[in-house]
C-alpha cells in the first residue's frame, strides 16, 4: 500500500512538472520584450554633467541600496529592498563619495516615504545624499561644490593699466 501511494505521488509530481514546463514555455513565447535606454533623457544629461565635472571619479547609475548598504536584520533589509539611487559617485577604488537623486515634481505619499527611507538609511551609513530638481540641473561648479566640497577659484582679476582709461567718456580700451 505504501509503495502504491509513493508511485502515485511520483506520477502526479512528474505530470505537474511536465505541465509546468509546457504551460510556462507557452506563456513565455507570448511575452513581448523590447530594448530601451537605461536612463531617461534627464538622467542621461545629468550623467554626462557629472562625468564632465568629475572625470577622475566613477559615476554609477541606478544603484540598488542593498548593493551598497548592509542591514542588521530582516526588517532593516526590507526597508531598503528594491530601492535605488539615481547616481552614485565613487573614487576610483569604489569608495563612496555621495549619492545623487534627481527630484521630480511627484508629490505622492509613497514617493515621499521612499525618499525619507533612502535618506534615513544613507544618513545611518554615513553617505551624503544630494538632491537636485530635474528641471534645474547643476553646472560644473555646483556639482564640484556640493559633491566634492570644492569651491571653484575666482577668475584672476585682469589688471588694466591706468593709461588705457578714457576719463572723459568713462571708457577704457
Amino acid at each position: 500500500m505504501n509503495t502504491t501511494y509513493l508511485v502515485y505521488i511520483l506520477v502526479v509530481a512528474a505530470l505537474s512538472v511536465a505541465g509546468w514546463f509546457v504551460y510556462g514555455s507557452k506563456n513565455r513565447s507570448e511575452h513581448d520584450f523590447r530594448k530601451k535606454k537605461p536612463l531617461t533623457e534627464n538622467e542621461e544629461l545629468m550623467y554626462w554633467r557629472l562625468v564632465k565635472a568629475m572625470p577622475h571619479h566613477l559615476i554609477l547609475t541606478r544603484v540598488s541600496l542593498p548593493s551598497i548598504l548592509s542591514a542588521s536584520n530582516a526588517e532593516a533589509r526590507s526597508l531598503i529592498s528594491q530601492k535605488t539611487l539615481d547616481f552614485l559617485v565613487c573614487e576610483r577604488d569604489f569608495t563612496i563619495v555621495a549619492a545623487i537623486e534627481l527630484d521630480d515634481k511627484s508629490t505622492s505619499r509613497s514617493k515621499k516615504r521612499t525618499d525619507e527611507t533612502k535618506k534615513f538609511a544613507l544618513d545611518k551609513a554615513g553617505i551624503k545624499l544630494i538632491k537636485w530638481r530635474s528641471g534645474a540641473l547643476p553646472n560644473d561648479s555646483e556639482i564640484l561644490s556640493r559633491v566634492l566640497g570644492i569651491r571653484p577659484k575666482n577668475p584672476a582679476l585682469k589688471i588694466v593699466p591706468p593709461e588705457s582709461f578714457d576719463t572723459e567718456n568713462g571708457m577704457h580700451g
